[in-house]
């Protein structure tokens, strides 16, 4: 009967420590998933993109052609920034403009390096874009030299709208441009010139060659 009752406790014991040690594996697979899932979420399911557009082209020599950057997101973000290289020995960067951006509140104002081939920008917008795709800054180029050229991403960073500033870029994406001799532009034809008017001389008149008609005096009968 001892012997009974110290196997049912034996038992029981082995059965109340094969609960717990599964309960606390259970526990520490929910806490890994879910902690996996937090260091995941960022990267797959909240993602923003930075790229140009048009991504490529062609243009003669001495046309001028506006690049946006441009940012994709699928959650609301709040700020960006970033450097873009144009290929500086085949386009003149004229100017960096904020025009049409959904960046409202500029931690410095765009530039341009024409040395370094580079447009730089850094802003934010107030009250957080709430997703969806827009325009950053508009970068105008002038091509001067025929070739082919890249444009790449030196750096980019997209931050959410979520009160951490959490990084939400997922890829920056850049393009090809490419520069063609300029076309030759036919000649304009000369004007075709108009005849001169001929002046006409009236010729004099000539003098009367005849008399008066002589008045016949009659007798009256």
């Amino acid at each position: 009967s001892d012997i009974g009752c110290q196997s049912l406790s034996l038992c029981s014991f082995v059965f109340r420590y094969y609960n717990d040690v599964m309960r606390y594996l259970l526990r520490a697979t929910l806490v890994s998933i879910f902690l996996l899932t937090l260091f995941l979420l960022p990267r797959s399911a909240f993602a923003a993109t930075l790229f140009v557009s048009p991504s490529s082209g062609t243009f003669e020599v001495g046309q001028t052609t506006s690049v946006k950057v441009m940012v994709s997101s699928n959650t609301p973000i709040n700020a960006i920034s970033g450097t873009v290289y144009f290929p500086s020995d085949l386009f003149a960067i004229q100017s960096v403009s904020k025009t049409g951006s959904i960046l409202n509140f500029w931690v410095s104002e765009p530039t341009f390096s024409q040395a370094a081939g580079t447009a730089q920008f850094e802003g934010v917008t107030l009250g957080g874009y709430s997703g969806g795709t827009g325009s950053v800054v508009t970068v105008v180029l002038r091509a001067i030299k025929p070739g082919t050229g890249a444009m790449t991403f030196r750096s980019g960073q997209v931050l959410a709208n979520d009160g951490e500033g959490t990084d939400v870029t997922s890829s920056k994406t850049g393009g090809t441009l490419t520069v063609v001799e300029a076309k030759p532009q036919p000649k304009p034809e000369p004007p075709k010139e108009e005849p001169e008017p001929v002046e006409t001389v009236e010729e004099p008149q000539p003098k009367p060659t005849l008399n008066s008609p002589e008045i016949v005096s009659t007798t009256k009968f």
